[in-house]
């Protein structure tokens, strides 16, 4: 079965009230997180910036890492999922350097909403060797748990189109911000559609899963 956790990243916790001093040392599930991502981004070489040839490594880290929480699905001790959400305003934001801060702010208020209740949700990352069905879309559904819960109102999201991300996302809930133009991006060597998650109004689908998930969800926030 399944086991899924949420952790702090290093700089998220100092921010918690955990002290910290010096240089901020990753955790190993941190580590381990970021070789899925790299392994599952590299893509067969498609995106070789996410392969080390020195150390034999797949690896993809960044500095957003350290002040987001991850949501990690791990299957007998090794990760198989994964996905990252931070507050909006984060020093190292993906969504805010992809928009720019100007477009940011338009976004937030086409919503009706403050930034203080709007997330950002990037890496949505799943083991496709591991032989999971649904992986996925749990993944979705603690996303909507874990940041509804949290008070967020909004998630805000990049997609990529040519593995139809942003499709498989749409039937998860997610809806288009119809008013930001697609972006290429050279890093993911696709498109990227911009997408927002609205926590008060869950699909019919995935509802039901939303209280389970919420029993499932253990925390390593502290």
């Amino acid at each position: 079965m399944l086991a899924w956790t949420v952790h702090a990243g290093p700089m998220r916790r100092e921010q918690a009230g955990e002290p910290q001093g010096g240089a901020i040392a990753v955790p190993q599930w941190l580590e381990d997180v970021r070789a899925l991502r790299g392994r599952v981004l590299y893509a067969g070489g498609r995106r070789p910036q996410f392969f080390e040839p020195e150390t034999q490594r797949y690896d993809d880290a960044q500095p957003h890492d350290l002040e987001a929480w991850h949501i990690v699905a791990r299957l007998n001790g090794s990760v198989v999922g994964c996905v990252r959400c931070a507050p909006l305003g984060t020093a190292a934001s993906p969504i805010a350097e992809l928009l720019g801060p100007e477009k940011l702010d338009e976004v937030v208020a086409s919503l009706g909403a403050s930034p203080d209740r709007c997330a950002e949700v990037s890496r949505w990352t799943v083991d496709p060797e591991c032989g999971l069905i649904g992986l996925g879309y749990d993944l979705v559904a603690a996303v909507w748990a874990f940041l509804a819960d949290r008070g967020f109102l909004f998630g805000l999201a990049a997609a990529g189109t040519a593995g139809k991300q942003d499709r498989i996302l749409h039937q998860l809930g997610l809806r288009y911000l119809e008013n930001v133009q697609e972006l290429w991006s050279p890093t993911f060597d696709d498109t990227l559609r911009f997408m927002y998650a609205p926590f008060e109004e869950p699909v019919e689908k995935l509802e039901p899963d939303l209280a389970e998930m919420r029993q499932r969800l253990q925390y390593d926030l502290d």
